[in-house]
Formats: C-alpha cells, structure tokens, sequence
C-alpha cells in the first residue's frame, strides 16, 4: 500500500466531498505529487472507517474534478496539475483566505448541526412556503421592501435572550452585522464627525468609520474592560457623536465589561449627549448576568445583533434597536446602504429562530468553544490566553522575543492562519501586541490541537523567524 496516510475527515460536510477536498489540498500542497498511486478503496475506506462506496465516490468527485485517473488493473494515480489550475489557489492565499495546508484560526465559523448535511434535516431547514411567498413577493413587488412579520418576531425574541425587552414592531433589519454597524454611523455621525471607539476593537467598524470618512477617537481598555475614565475625558475635550462599544464580548480581546463600568458608560452619555452604540454579535452564547447598555441607557443606546456567531456566516440577517429619536435616520441608512427585503438567509434564520433550532445549535456551539478553550489552556499554557466562556476567540498576547508582525508570518509559515493586532487598532501607530486565535472553526478537535501546538512551538523559539517578513 502506498505511503500516503490521510488525516481523520473533518466531519462537517457529506465524506466523500470532505474526502476529495482532502486530496485536493493533499496535490496543491505539494504532499500528493504527480503521478503518486493512491490507496485502493478498500485500503482507503478501511483507514478512514468508511463504506467503500463512500470512497469510491469521493475518488469520482476527485476525478471529475481533474485532479486523479485510474483504469481498472493500474489502480488510481494523481494527475499533473498545470500553473493554471493552481494559481487560483495561490491568490487565495496571497488575499488573505485559507491557503491549501494552512490550518484557518482567523476566523470564528460556526460548524452547522449534524442534522442539516441529512436531506431531512435539508428540507426542514428551508423556508416554509408562507415563507417562500413572502420572499417572492418581496422580490416582484415594484416599490420598495416587504419585511414578513416573523422576522420582526424572530428579533424581539433574540433580544429576549441577550436580556432586552422588545417589541417585534419596534425591531429594524440589516443584512448582516456589518451592514447595521454601518448604517448606525451613517446615523449619527457621517462625513466630518468623531466616533469614539476602543483602542482595539472589531475590524468591521474601523473600516466602515474610514470609509465613511468619520475620525476615530481611541478609548483606552484595560483587563476591566473600557476605562470610563479616559471616556470620560474624550467625551469632554473631542465631543464624540457616538461611542461605538461591545461590552458583552469585545472583539479581538474577549472582555466583558463590569456592570459598574456599565453603569459609568451609560452616566458618561446623557451627561456629555453622545449616543452609545452597543455591538452585541456574541448574542446569547455568553452569560447575560450583567445589564447590557441598552437596558440600562434605553434612551440613548442604539442595540446592533448578528446572528451570525451563533448560527453562522450564511445567515445574513442583523437585529437593530433604537431610541425613537434616531428611528427614521437609521431606517434611511438602512436602505440606503443595501436592500433589506426577505433574503433567503435571514428566512433560515427566521425559521431557526422559531421552532427551537437555535436553541439546540447554541447548546453545541457553547460545548465547542467551551472543548476548544480548554485545548488552548493545555497548549498554550494555563493563564497565557486572554479566554471569556461563550466566546469563539481568545486573546495572546505577542511572547517575548517576538514582533507581532513577525509572529504573524512565522505562524502562516508554519501552517496556521491568526489574526494580528493591527488590523484591530483604532490608532495604526499604536496597536497592541498580539494575536486573535479563533475558538470555532471547522477543525476537528485532533486538527485545533495540532495547529495550537504548531504556535507552541513557532512562540517557543523567536530566533529561528527574525527575518521574518
């Protein structure tokens, strides 16, 4: 038999499409090269632990794919790759997405239930057909956006477990997290206006605020959380339109903010008029012990939540809340920013939202992040990481030795994708040093253990990456 030895499949998608991606980055990556005989089905399903008919169609998806031949007698063989077929792989890479062989710790996917790769589960998760009708009215209907009901309903009750008391008309819709972040600056601020936002902070609002040509204003965090203190001085000498925050769960350090601090935040805004803007994307995977600023600063507080952590990337639909004061400007910014009718995604969500799937993915989601925490403390070190239950990220701070910038290369080099401090800093000349480690993913636990011990060994060792670039 032949010396190749797969890893485990990953479990999360059909085997034998898992099985062909396998092999796909197993010749991309130079692990397969041409003209290497691959196992028998046999050999293969009896190391894998599938059927052979699983195999055997995972070779004819691989083969229709071009990348294997076989003939009965000869065996299967690994076809040559041409430049062209590859180059798409290597622009993947070069932009930032998950190159073949790299393990992808940057970003926070959320692995689907079992249930939904069964066409069962399939047909369950598709829109009923009121919802169907609804979304085709939404999308024939000459004059603007229909909005069906249930997915006002499935707001006001998300709401209810992140701990808010909502109304399912009083509920607004965006197209994702991003899209109501940055419809909320459109809001308030725009072209010329000063948000205040912390030092460190989610991507998202950085770019939107730059591009919308609004001045950032950092706002020192600490192990606390925000430091009330120095907003209060920003506030005071910048006036700020607003203060951009995610108390329950910033992003990329995993902070919850303390309820005093809470209670300081919400002081600081009606005593200066500046509008808070409450990020709360990690929803109802966290503890929701502490009153959010929207309970507690109603009057002043515009409440943004992406469904998008707890049941995934596809689900394009964002919860908005906002004092009656800024309700027609952010309905304004909303539709102008992009079309907010009945996506099919935002109806999945809907439909999750209401007949108890979503509680059930949360119950997974919160095991998975809560295995993958405790794989990060026995690797990298008890206390090392910067770790908050419920959420599907951690913080490391750069090790002695290291660079960030130089961390971050030698990470990719050595096969795991992170997320560096500077794309997270509100002020570029000055980021923090460190690195943001996904809790989530598609990895198997076998694999998250693997690239977290491939960052052991990389920190351990700074002299051999010094010229690193």
């Amino acid at each position: 038999m032949p010396d190749w030895r797969p890893q485990p499949l990953s479990g999360v998608k059909p085997a034998y499409l898992d099985l062909a991606d396998m092999l796909g980055h197993a010749i991309a990556s130079g692990e397969l090269p041409p003209r290497r005989r691959l196992p028998t089905v046999r050999d293969l399903a009896a190391t894998l632990g599938l059927a052979t008919a699983t195999v055997l169609r995972g070779y004819r998806e691989s083969r229709e794919r071009g990348l294997i031949d076989g003939t009965v007698g000869r065996g299967t063989f690994v076809l040559p790759q041409s430049e062209e077929r590859l180059l798409p792989l290597e622009i993947f890479a070069a932009r930032g997405f998950l190159a073949p062989g790299v393990y992808n710790l940057r970003s926070n996917i959320v692995p689907a239930p079992v249930e939904w790769s069964t066409e069962l589960g399939l047909k369950r998760l598709l829109p009923s057909s009121a919802q169907q009708r609804a979304l085709l009215g939404a999308v024939y209907r000459a004059g603007g956006t229909i909005e069906p009901g249930e997915l006002r309903e499935a707001g006001a009750r998300w709401a209810s477990w992140c701990g808010i008391e909502a109304q399912a008309e009083s509920m607004m819709l965006a197209a994702g997290g991003q899209h109501a972040i940055a419809a909320a600056l459109c809001a308030i601020g725009g072209p010329g206006s000063c948000i205040a936002v912390p030092d460190i902070t989610n991507a998202g609002v950085l770019t939107a605020a730059r591009t919308l040509g609004i001045r950032l204003l950092p706002v020192k965090v600490d192990h606390d959380g925000i430091d009330p203190h120095h907003l209060e001085y920003v506030c005071r000498t910048e006036r700020p339109a607003a203060f951009y925050c995610a108390p329950s769960g910033d992003n990329p350090i995993p902070i919850s903010t303390s309820a005093d601090r809470r209670e300081a935040i919400a002081e600081i805004a009606r005593r200066h008029g500046v509008w808070i803007i409450e990020d709360d994307s990690v929803g109802p995977l966290v503890d929701r012990s502490v009153a959010s600023l929207a309970q507690r600063a109603a009057d002043r507080t515009l409440w943004l939540a992406s469904v998008a952590q707890t049941l995934g990337f596809g689900f394009r639909l964002a919860f908005v809340r906002v004092p009656v004061q800024l309700e027609a400007s952010m309905q304004g910014a909303l539709r102008t920013l992009a079309w907010t009718g009945a996506t099919p995604g935002a109806l999945l969500a809907a439909r999750a939202l209401g007949d108890g799937t979503v509680e059930r993915v949360i119950a997974g989601r919160r095991a998975a992040i809560k295995d993958r925490h405790a794989i990060v403390s026995k690797v990298l070190g008890e206390g090392r990481c910067m770790i908050s239950p419920g959420i599907p990220y951690v913080w490391f701070p750069t090790p002695p030795g290291w660079r960030t910038e130089n961390l971050y290369n030698a990470l990719f080099a050595a096969g795991v994708a992170v997320a560096s401090a500077a794309q997270f800093a509100a002020n570029p000349n000055k980021p923090r040093r460190g690195i943001r480690i996904s809790a989530g993913g598609l990895l198997s636990l076998a694999e998250y253990e693997d690239a977290l011990k491939r960052i052991a060994e990389t920190c351990a060792h700074p002299g051999r990456h010094r010229s690193s670039r």
